[in-house]
Parts: structure tokens; C-alpha cells; sequence
């Protein structure tokens, strides 16, 4: 009986994880093509602006630019960071968002520090970067999509491989 239960866990866990990966995918995609379709949002058009902006100003990266987007589907609301070129892995900003207006306590900073890995070669096949959670997330699919090239995470979860719109553990 413990053995069958261990199983149980075992499969519920992995079942819980291939949904978060899932939906990571998902939301990088459609973040990916908003980005990529310039379908930014001014945020002076949100109805609480200005809780937003002093947001963004206390938690944002010096020296990164932001743009808003949302993926109203989801009543996703996203400030994407960027720096020139560079694959900025963190800090993003996600949270929700009804009747346009940002629920400024959901939102959740993608890491806890800057981080720019700089634009990738020509010849570059692929970038490396650690990550506290245990999976990839979709700014990890959003930045493997924009700079065309693959992106290996290693995190709490395995090591990861993020590229071509997907998300693929390799390794526990």
C-alpha cells in the first residue's frame, strides 16, 4: 500500500508539472507574438496608472526598458523588460488585470535580480542560466523565441532545454 501510494504521488506530482509547463508554453507563445506584433499597451490608458507606474519604479532594472502587453484571453497583464539586443532573462513583471485595471498586489516579479545575458553570436547555439524555480517560465520561452536561440535552464526541477516555442525537461 505504501509503495502504491508513493506512485500515486509520484504521478500526480509529474502531472502537475507538465501542466505548468504546459501553460508556460502557452503564455510564452502568445506573450511572443504580442511582443513580436508590437500589441503593447500605453499604460497611461490603464485605469490605475499611476499605481502601476510607482510599481514599476520601485521594482524595476536600472538601465532596462519596459513595455506593458496583456494577454486578454488570460487576464494576463506583463511589463517585459529590455536592454538593446540582450536576452533579459529577469526581471519581468506578471499579474492580473480585469476591466482594465492591473491588480497591483498579483503582481510577480520573474526573478529577484537583473539579469542580462547579453545578445548572443552568430554562431551561438545556445545560452545557460540557473533558475530558483523549479521549472522554466514564459519570459525563459519569450526570450528563447525573440533571440532565436536556445535557451538550457538549469533549476530546482531538472535541467531544461527552451527553444522553437518549447519547453522539454532534459535531466532530473
Amino acid at each position: 500500500m505504501k509503495y502504491c501510494l508513493v506512485f500515486i504521488f509520484s504521478f500526480l506530482g509529474f502531472s502537475v508539472q507538465a501542466n505548468t509547463l504546459e501553460m508556460s508554453i502557452a503564455l510564452g507563445n502568445s506573450l511572443t507574438d504580442a511582443v513580436n506584433s508590437k500589441s503593447y499597451i500605453k499604460m497611461k490608458a490603464l485605469d490605475n496608472y499611476r499605481e502601476v507606474r510607482a510599481f514599476l519604479k520601485e521594482n524595476k532594472c536600472s538601465g532596462f526598458k519596459y513595455r506593458a502587453y496583456t494577454l486578454e484571453d488570460r487576464n494576463k497583464f506583463y511589463l517585459i523588460a529590455s536592454k538593446g539586443k540582450g536576452v533579459v532573462i529577469g526581471r519581468h513583471f506578471v499579474g492580473d488585470i480585469s476591466d482594465n485595471t492591473v491588480d497591483i498586489a498579483s503582481l510577480v516579479r520573474s526573478t529577484n535580480g537583473c539579469i542580462n545575458l547579453g545578445s548572443p553570436k552568430k554562431d551561438s547555439a545556445a545560452m545557460f542560466v540557473t533558475h530558483l524555480k523549479p521549472e522554466p517560465n514564459e519570459f525563459h520561452l519569450l526570450e528563447s523565441n525573440l533571440a532565436k536561440v536556445a535557451l538550457f535552464v538549469s533549476s530546482k526541477g531538472g535541467l531544461f532545454s527552451v527553444s522553437d516555442g518549447t519547453i522539454s525537461k532534459i535531466k532530473d
